[in-house]
């Protein structure tokens, strides 16, 4: 239902940050076709060398000084409570019978189009703010952020920014809202 995208998407753009700095410090879990050297599994999923101490993952470092990156935007955080609260209210009057299903559908698509302009100005603020600040240069817009090329102490210092949720890999951008949609 689409009132259950609101709150996903709003769930999305929380995790984002929190998700993004997480990948960001080196915390997940990541597979590799080269795991034929490894000694074993602690039982909770991480590999160890057989004396239960970690492993290191083997990273492909590209050549140069300039890196891609992703970056999250951080929409209105109280403008997108709101839109929900909006939401959540709308789906009761429906229950309630105190409005039909075409009216339902047409408030209901006005919320996602204005929780939308709001993710979207959060990414044009993000833009403008590294076509101002930095010189980092865009590479592509993406539903919940930007991903970007330069120099890692850019990035770094575009934290500083309240536009900015966090930085993540480039391909986490793309990723859709709803795990099942990633299912082929």
């Amino acid at each position: 239902m689409e009132s259950d995208m609101l709150a996903n998407r709003r769930r999305v753009l929380q995790g984002a940050g929190v998700g993004g700095m997480t990948l960001l410090a080196g915390c997940t879990s990541l597979s590799s076709d080269d795991d034929a050297g490894d000694d074993g599994d602690n039982g909770a999923g991480e590999e160890t060398n057989g004396n239960g101490e970690a492993e290191p993952e083997e990273l492909e470092i590209p050549d140069g000084d300039e890196r891609s990156v992703g970056i999250i935007a951080a929409p209105d955080q109280e403008a997108l409570q709101d839109i929900e609260a909006q939401a959540q209210a709308l789906q009761q009057e429906l229950q309630q019978g105190e409005i039909d299903e075409e009216e339902f559908q047409e408030q209901q698509e006005a919320l996602i189009a204005e929780q939308e302009r709001l993710v979207q100005h959060a990414v044009d603020t993000v833009a403008a703010t590294i076509e101002d600040q930095t010189n980092l240069t865009i590479d592509e817009q993406a539903e919940f952020g930007i991903q970007a090329t330069g120099m890692p102490v850019e990035f770094i210092d575009l934290l500083q920014a309240e536009s900015v949720e966090g930085l993540v890999s480039v391909e986490l951008l793309d990723e859709p809202d709803d795990p099942e949609d990633a299912m082929p």
